[in-house]
């Protein structure tokens, strides 16, 4: 857990925090936590002398949706420093998704990405941009940049050789079920490499930007002598019809994993995310309730009429594991498809990750952490007796079905 800063926090105190040491390129969910952490620590409110202070007051204008000065003091810190990551964390979350900024961004990132010694982030950012702007080709080539800083080495993306044309594996689901923990536990491997961000929901609301640009994102095969594996993770793919088939067209021997959690605890947390968010503003009774009503007698997700969507977040639907699980078994090879229980990462983690491993076809490997990532902020008493009842007898039969149909005896019915 990062420390929590309160307003008579120094800045000291929070640069010198555990986060700040180091930060991957694959967990910049820390820097969102720190930000949210910085929010009520307002020290610094004047434009400083170093790139820390700048930081803190681009982090406090972009929480108090002064935008064009949280990118001015964004500037500022990489002139400063261009070797820091970031800065590019603020413009990429606080900025990039406010439209209104997107012109003043590109301008900025066409100047910053010709700096020497700029961070490779700031390239991936950049072609995130073009992205935004419909530059396609320019966006590729600006990912293409940021691997070729990674390797340090030019990479010739006209030579077919070296052309990635395929990527090894994609989590495909289930959201709320573990994916982030399996994720960070994944880019441990020293043979497997990861992509900048951890998910990109590609073969959902992104597909019209084209394989080019999805296959972009990963590291060039040049990146390592030898050989590595890299993937993505996307926890909705599961239940996403319209993703089986765009898949296997365009990726017909990737190998797939999901992850499914307690199809009740996964809707619970699913719930508590959803009124983190703003997003829900039901009580877990009544938003439980009112899904029900409309699954109750329901056994296949997809017969659900559309409007179930105008007043539904999912909660119940999306833990219906067994459906979509044979939607994706009648396309992929069952082989090809490699399924977890949450419960197995959480309580045996080096055995279940080997496993996982092994259907890579990758080496054991033991030298991993397991930090919780990404983990609910609810507890277990906030959830009523009756309400966990009415969800056990609601997927008792589901659960029975899924077991037999993997042929794996998930203990889901008797954890109640």
């Amino acid at each position: 857990m990062l420390n929590t800063f309160s307003n008579s926090s120094t800045l000291e105190e929070v640069f010198s925090s555990s986060v700040y040491t180091t930060v991957p390129l694959n967990e910049s969910d820390k820097i969102l936590d720190l930000i949210e952490k910085c929010q009520s620590s307002k020290v610094i409110n004047s434009f400083g002398k170093t790139w820390k202070d700048i930081f803190y007051s681009s982090v406090i204008s972009a929480q108090e949706n002064d935008s064009a000065s949280a990118l001015n003091l964004c500037d500022a810190i990489i002139r400063l420093e261009p070797s820091l990551p970031f800065p590019h964390f603020i413009t990429q979350y606080e900025l990039l998704p406010k439209s209104e900024r997107v012109d003043s961004l590109l301008g900025l990132y066409s100047r910053v990405t010709k700096l020497s010694k700029i961070h490779p982030i700031s390239h991936k950012f950049f072609g995130d941009i073009l992205t935004e702007k419909k530059r396609i080709s320019a966006a590729v080539q600006a990912y293409n940049n940021a691997w070729s800083q990674l390797c340090d080495q030019p990479l010739d993306q006209n030579e077919d050789k070296q052309k990635r044309t395929h990527i090894d594996y994609l989590v495909i689901g289930v959201g709320k079920g573990g994916m982030s923990s399996l994720y960070h536990y994944l880019s441990q491997h020293p043979d497997i490499i990861n992509l900048f961000t951890k998910e990109i929901g590609f073969f959902s609301e992104k597909f019209h930007y084209g394989l080019d640009w999805y296959l972009a994102q990963f590291p060039p095969l040049p990146f390592r002598p030898d050989r590595f594996v890299t993937g993505e993770t996307y926890p909705w793919h599961l239940g996403q019809f319209d993703a089986v088939e765009r898949v296997f067209n365009a990726l017909p021997n990737i190998k797939l994993i999901a992850i499914l959690r307690n199809p009740v605890s996964r809707a619970i947390s699913h719930f508590y995310m959803e009124s983190k968010l703003g997003t829900e503003r039901r009580t877990l009774d009544q938003a439980i309730k009112d899904e029900l009503t409309i699954l109750e007698g329901v056994e296949d997700p997809t017969e659900v009429a559309q409007t179930y969507w105008e007043t539904e977040r999912g909660y119940i639907w999306f833990s219906l594991y067994l459906p979509f699980l044979k939607q994706w078994m009648s396309v992929f090879p069952k082989d090809r498809i490699f399924t977890l229980n949450s419960k197995d990462l959480c309580c045996s983690p080096a055995k279940t990750l080997n496993r996982v491993f092994k259907f890579l076809d990758l080496a054991e490997f033991e030298s991993i952490s397991y930090p919780k990532i990404n983990q609910g902020s609810y507890s277990h008493s906030q959830v009523g007796v009756q309400l966990r009842k009415t969800l056990y007898s609601f997927f008792y039969i589901h659960n029975q079905k899924l077991g037999e149909y993997l042929d794996v005896n998930l203990n889901w019915n008797d954890e109640i």
